[in-house]
């Protein structure tokens, strides 16, 4: 199998300037069929799922930012809708920017919205010659391996699509040369269901806001809660 490690770049093709795309995707738990799963776990996957649907999740991006969303619906924000959304952990927008990915932090835990947190995107995959067909258009397997707090070895695994010439893709994901139409993390598998290659939505970032570090937040996070709960 032919495999290349790619650090993170900016390449040299781009959509043209002010042009945006738009990619809705679909989100679903996968089991392990080869894995013995309690009836319990299955229902519970089962029933996540159902929520799922309800909700999808999109992708608006042009040559310099993306922006990653739930869009708001009419629909009355139902307990399935809310359990969707909390599955996904995406309560508030995340944006792509310059190689790193900023999402609002939790305005009640820093008095005011101004705040972003700033996590830097994964930079190395490995591409191999597997190709599919999603949506039709061509598609090639890349895989990036990395260990928990646990030291347990997890492989995340992607599937872009070069004739969309853009780096970025879902939930904080990119630094390919084209937009990844599945993301498989873990269980959950995020999946193009529509592409919209000249879409009018507009992108509501500008890096004028004051930035923390991911590690920044979670320890205000750590002091509110020893100030409410006196927890060590």
């Amino acid at each position: 199998m032919y495999k290349i490690l790619i650090p993170f770049f900016l390449f040299s093709f781009y959509l043209s300037h002010g042009q945006t795309t738009k990619i809705e995707y679909s989100l679903e738990i996968i089991m392990d069929k080869e894995k013995t799963i309690n009836p319990t776990k299955i229902d519970l996957y089962n029933q996540l799922n159902e929520s799922l649907k309800l909700i999808s999740f999109n992708l608006v991006f042009n040559d310099t930012i993306s922006k990653f969303y739930i869009p708001e619906t009419n629909a009355i924000r139902t307990e399935q809708i809310a359990q969707a959304i909390s599955f996904s952990g995406l309560e508030k927008p995340m944006y792509y920017f310059a190689g790193n990915t900023y999402a609002f932090g939790e305005k009640s835990l820093l008095k005011e919205l101004t705040y972003l947190v700033k996590n830097e995107i994964n930079k190395n995959w490995i591409v191999h010659n597997d190709t599919i067909r999603v949506n039709g258009y061509k598609c090639y397997k890349a895989t990036s391996s990395y260990t928990n707090s646990s030291e347990k070895i997890f492989t995340d695994i992607v599937w872009f699509a070069p004739s969309i010439p853009t780096n970025f893709g879902p939930n904080g994901t990119g630094s390919l040369p084209g937009a990844i139409l599945i993301f498989q993390h873990a269980s959950n598998v995020y999946k193009a269901k529509k592409i919209v290659l000249n879409s009018d939505e507009k992108i509501d970032f500008k890096l004028t806001n004051k930035v923390i570090s991911e590690k920044e937040y979670l320890d205000l996070w750590r002091k509110w809660e020893e100030d409410e709960f006196g927890t060590n």
